[in-house]
């Protein structure tokens, strides 16, 4: 979501600060549908029914890295953490050479590592090694596809868990829109697979939820 719609919200709404938005979504203290077309409306444009189906391209948590807790890396060279699959501590791990330098770090499971199987040369075994202090410090992009009834409040009930356990929301984009439920497309940054598992077992248990599932590339 752009700089200009979250101000564009703060100034609507007389709010201070993107974190109030979300407080107040999770409360219930803000209508949630209206939240999300503000998200997807640019000022400018007269019909802001058109622009509530408009996806907001992702951001980019994690640019090239210099250092990571992980293992297997060559020294020196940049990391990449892939944005297909959004791979976290604890995800099985691999690496490809790419060809303008550095590593890009994939989930063994992605789609992307299966196009170069005929390269080996190109694979690092790569494992994630946390020490044990910065284990709940560091916060890593995860991204799963939720589908949520089309009722009131439904929104800020998903937004509301998530950031009472500790998840943030950074991204949020309507993929489908139904006449029972919406089809989000959710980046939210957290610490771990374990961490991203109970925030989704949490969402599964809502009446709010009809689907949920972590995005694999």
């Amino acid at each position: 979501m752009t700089e200009a719609a979250l101000a564009h919200i703060r100034e609507e709404k007389k709010l201070e600060s993107d974190e109030e938005i979300f407080y107040q979504i999770g409360k219930a203290q803000q209508n949630a549908d209206t939240i999300v077309r503000t998200l997807f409306t640019d000022p400018d444009e007269e019909n802001a029914a058109v622009a509530a189906t408009k996806p907001i391209a992702p951001l980019s948590l994690f640019p090239l890295l210099e250092t990571a807790p992980i293992t297997g890396l060559l020294p020196g060279v940049a990391l990449d953490l892939g944005k297909c699959c959004h791979p976290l501590p604890g995800d099985r791990i691999i690496g490809l050479l790419k060809e303008s330098g550095g590593v890009a770090v994939h989930r063994i499971d992605c789609d992307i590592p299966a196009d170069y199987e005929d390269s080996p040369e190109l694979w690092l075994d790569l494992k994630w090694e946390i020490p044990a202090e910065t284990q709940e410090k560091t916060r890593y992009s995860a991204a799963i596809t939720l589908d949520i009834f089309n009722e009131p409040g439904a929104l800020g009930t998903i937004a509301g868990i998530i950031g009472h356990n500790e998840g943030n929301i950074t991204n949020l984009s309507v993929l489908e829109q139904k006449q029972d439920y919406y089809r989000f497309h959710v980046e939210l940054e957290v610490f771990d697979t374990r961490h991203l598992q109970n925030i989704m077992n949490l969402l599964k248990t809502t009446p709010q939820t009809a689907r949920i599932e972590r995005n694999v590339g």
